[in-house]
């Protein structure tokens, strides 16, 4: 197995399609989450407790925190005919809480999460750039995950040697949302 010398890169955002504020702060928290799977799904879609009227409200002296969610998933069509049905499978619902505040004419925001998504192509991923001689790397779960920020064991993971032997790895997002790995020795030294 080659082992990865950098974090796993989502290779091209699609295009941002809205105008307003509202628009460019959904398609900033998708960037997020498609950045923490690794990947871009089939489908993602978000929605937020706040109106982009709201939004152009803010004054310089106040800021306007609310929340927004981003659901990504897999398309999956079952049947044919008049009765295909298309749904969206393995869907993975993120929270973010966001704060807004006018700077002049622009609307600046933060974000925050408790949880982030992860997909296993990325928990593989990084886990081999991280393990010492990977052959090949094995992690239990579904295809993707929601991980809360700072367990630092959320994940269980196997990598197999050359030589066949095993070590056992927990994995996790830290404070800064990085997908990080440790053996089980490791963690007990904390």
């Amino acid at each position: 197995m080659d082992k990865p010398t950098k974090p796993l890169q989502v290779s091209e955002f699609p295009k941002e399609t809205g105008s307003t504020e509202l628009d460019s702060i959904r398609y900033g928290l998708k960037k997020v989450a498609w950045v923490s799977l690794g990947s871009i799904p089939e489908s993602t879609n978000s929605a937020c407790t706040v109106s982009n009227t709201d939004l152009l409200a803010i004054d310089e002296k106040t800021s306007e925190s609310f929340s927004c969610h981003v659901v990504t998933g897999a398309r999956q069509t079952t049947g044919s005919g008049s009765a295909k049905k298309t749904e969206i499978v393995d869907e993975i619902r993120t929270r973010f809480t966001v704060r807004a505040t006018r700077k002049g004419s622009t609307i600046d925001w933060t974000y925050s999460a408790r949880s982030l998504p992860v997909s296993q192509a990325k928990m593989q991923h990084e886990l081999a750039r991280q393990a010492d001689d990977p052959a090949r790397v094995t992690c239990f779960g579904e295809d993707m995950v929601l991980l809360r920020v700072g367990d630092p064991d959320a994940l269980h993971c196997v990598v197999t040697h050359p030589d066949n032997s095993q070590t056992t790895y927990y994995g996790g997002l830290d404070t800064k949302g990085a997908l990080t790995f440790a053996t089980a020795k490791d963690l007990e030294r904390g």
